[in-house]
């Protein structure tokens, strides 16, 4: 695979991440990545849910319960991911570019996670992850 198509394929993969391919932009690939697993899994958590309360199967039931403890570690980092980003003033992601300027005080970057609709989605399953898992845990 020539190196073109390789960068157009990852381009393809991560389209919120602008600018050069680098170390700096790969932990919000990896944090991209979170997201993808943690949407997997709790479509996996579902499903053993259902199967485990129609087929009344301890296992899968147990099975969904992990799921949650998973999904909401899985979302958490990448909060943080993001929270990281705005932050540290990393304006090759898009995001932060749109929501984020230098001269903003440090409080008023860790609130710009909820700036923009993404972001916001973003903390509401991160608060949403958070009670599930209290809830699980009680």
């Amino acid at each position: 695979m020539a190196a073109g198509s390789r960068r157009a394929a990852v381009q393809l993969l991560f389209p919120d991440v602008c600018g050069t391919l680098g170390e700096r932009t790969m932990i919000f690939n990896i944090g991209y990545l979170l997201l993808v697993a943690a949407m997997v899994l709790a479509a996996f958590g579902i499903f053993a849910g259902l199967w485990g309360g129609f087929k009344r199967q301890s296992n899968f039931a147990a099975a969904s319960f992990h799921a949650v403890y998973a999904v909401a570690g899985l979302v958490a980092l990448a909060a943080i991911i993001l929270w990281y980003g705005l932050i540290g003033n990393h304006f090759e992601l898009a995001y932060v570019w749109n929501h984020s300027e230098r001269a903003l005080p440090a409080f008023y970057k860790f609130a710009a996670l909820w700036g923009g609709q993404a972001g916001s989605l973003l903390f509401w399953v991160f608060v949403l992850g958070l009670f599930s898992t209290a809830a699980v845990v009680n």
